[in-house]
């Protein structure tokens, strides 16, 4: 390709070490010796290029790419002579730090910087799941899951019930709906009742097989390691409308002070049945229940 698309290397890198890592022995000697080269160059190009953290999923593929292409090329094939000890060790180091760059800009900020992306936040739970499939290392995978936790805590927060869509603002998004891949995803992995809706179009829409495991929406809240400038109460259909304080106030705004649970409401039920209320239905968001 001339000019080069450097994303290539990691959304093309990324699946060739999935098919390394699962099904390697599988392929034929010399094909499996194009394919280690190929995933050479392309964490190669990745390190070359050193996408900002700020990149987020390109920046949390990248990772992904570097690490497992540290481990899987570590050893020699009659072939390839391999990373080795040290060349192996500097690549997933960086991919350690690139991943661990990532999660400082979140906690930093409050968010990530493509943030509360239909389209990219989908990416990103994709590849930190892709990493705890290929992905042998515990501290990656440790970096890793930490930030799983903050992604579907972003989702959470912006999941409006009543229309069943992510609330904005959004920094990218490329459809007015959340589509169909995406809704079935969050179904799945939430028990939430997410419809699609149907907008029309020139040509059927076809939803890309999941080449990844999914994993479920995490139970655990990561409030307590993921700073957030502030934290509001969950809107509620139907409640007033949320106003600021004067300008200068040091009062707390009504909707932003923690909320009473009578006996008879969906938070105190989720507490005592284990369900999630229905203002909320996630149970992995922060403050659910």
């Amino acid at each position: 390709m001339d000019p080069a698309d450097w994303n290539w290397a990691d959304f093309i890198g990324v699946r060739l070490a999935q098919v390394l890592a699962g099904h390697g022995d599988r392929l034929a000697p010399g094909l499996r010796d194009r394919v280690r080269a190929a995933l050479h160059h392309a964490a190669m190009a990745i390190f070359r290029r050193n996408a900002d953290p700020g990149y987020t999923n390109i920046a949390v593929m990248g990772a992904v790419t570097v690490a497992a292409a540290a481990e899987i090329l570590h050893a020699a094939t009659p072939a390839s002579p391999g990373l080795g000890p040290l060349g192996s060790g500097l690549l997933l180091e960086y991919a350690r730090r690139r991943l661990r760059a990532v999660l400082t800009l979140h906690d930093e900020a409050g968010g990530f910087t493509e943030y509360n992306s239909p389209a990219y936040g989908r990416v990103v739970l994709e590849e930190l799941e892709r990493a705890a499939l290929i992905v042998a290392d515990p501290e990656f995978r440790e970096l890793a899951e930490r930030l799983r936790e903050r992604t579907w805590a972003a989702l959470a927060a912006r999941f409006h019930p009543a229309t069943g869509q992510l609330a904005g603002p959004m920094s990218r998004a490329y459809h007015d709906w959340i589509q169909p891949g995406l809704a079935g995803y969050l179904r799945a992995q939430t028990g939430a009742a997410i419809v699609a809706r149907e907008e029309p179009r020139d040509a059927p829409l076809l939803v890309p097989p999941l080449l990844v495991p999914p994993l479920p929406c995490p139970r655990t809240s990561p409030a307590a390691s993921a700073p957030s400038p502030r934290r509001l109460t969950p809107y509620a259909p139907g409640s007033a409308p949320r106003r600021p304080a004067p300008h200068g106030s040091t009062r707390t705004p009504a909707w932003a002070r923690p909320r009473r649970s009578s006996p008879g409401s969906s938070a105190a039920r989720c507490s005592a049945t284990g369900a999630p209320p229905t203002t909320r239905p996630w149970c992995c968001a922060p403050g659910c229940c």
